[in-house]
């Protein structure tokens, strides 16, 4: 038996992490509904990733999510992973403005991301 750890890389312009969009200034309340939007859109197609956090979501230059770090991912029929994940990122983003109390999020932004998230899902 052997293993072989293949590993496919693209480079997408213009792309910076989550946590890196936070720290440089107050996002809108529009970006954060889109950003749950967006998450919303992944779990609606089944998709499952292991470690949703601040640095693995990246938004590029035109706003868009790319997820990136899929080596335990999978994809899933609904169920509570949705709700996991979404625990998942919160502390993530908790985490890290404990860490910078600078950085430009609160309870308030994650509420906007909340609404963002089931906005989308009732209207899928």
């Amino acid at each position: 038996m052997f293993y072989t750890a293949d590993l496919i890389t693209v480079r997408i312009p213009g792309v910076r992490p989550l946590s890196e969009v936070i720290a440089g200034g107050p996002p809108d309340d529009a970006f954060w509904q889109s950003l749950g939007a967006a998450v919303h859109g992944f779990h609606a197609a089944g998709v499952y990733h292991a470690d949703m956090n601040a640095y693995n979501l990246q938004i590029d230059d035109k706003g868009e999510l790319w997820m990136l770090d899929f080596d335990r991912g999978r994809l899933l029929q609904p169920g509570s992973w949705q709700q996991q994940t979404l625990r998942r990122l919160h502390r993530s983003l908790q985490k890290i403005r404990s860490l910078d109390p600078k950085l430009h999020f609160s309870n308030e932004d994650w509420e906007r991301f909340l609404e963002g998230y089931f906005q989308a899902s009732r209207s899928a």
